[in-house]
């Protein structure tokens, strides 16, 4: 099971997360980097991800040069940034070797605090409160 901690106030965005893979006994011994810094054409910070490297039976699995490898150094918005993250990784089928994949991220967008989760099974959109609706789910 992985751990992610992520946090964003109006001007600091924090993230943390173990190494361990976990449920793969293969894999064991690997430590993988869970986090990466994100910059998009409107905006910067960090992506988490948890059940996208476990492959049974296959070497380790670096998400985060994976990630990089989808977007080919090409300049999207934060939207189609995460879309396209999410599109590769059922086209690659991430959840045939885990139940579920979720990819967090967390930073700022056209200079505001922004934090999504973006998942096999849920896609949720978190606003700050003085956004106004707090919680949307699409």
């Amino acid at each position: 099971m992985t751990f992610a901690l992520a946090m964003v106030t109006a001007r600091v965005a924090f993230v943390g997360t173990d190494r361990l893979y976990s449920g793969v006994d293969s894999m064991k011994s690997f430590a993988a980097t869970k986090m990466a810094r994100l910059e998009t054409a409107d905006g910067h910070g960090f992506i988490t991800y948890a059940g996208a490297g476990a492959r049974s039976g296959s070497k380790p699995f670096e998400v985060s040069e994976w990630i990089e490898g989808v977007l080919r150094g090409a300049n999207r918005t934060l939207d189609q940034t995460l879309r396209e993250i999410a599109a590769a990784a059922e086209e690659q089928g991430f959840d045939k070797h885990a139940p579920g994949h979720t990819f967090g991220y967390v930073g700022f967008i056209d200079g505001k605090a922004r934090v999504e989760i973006n998942g096999s099974m849920l896609v949720l959109l978190i606003r700050r409160p003085s956004d106004g609706d707090g919680v949307e789910d699409r």
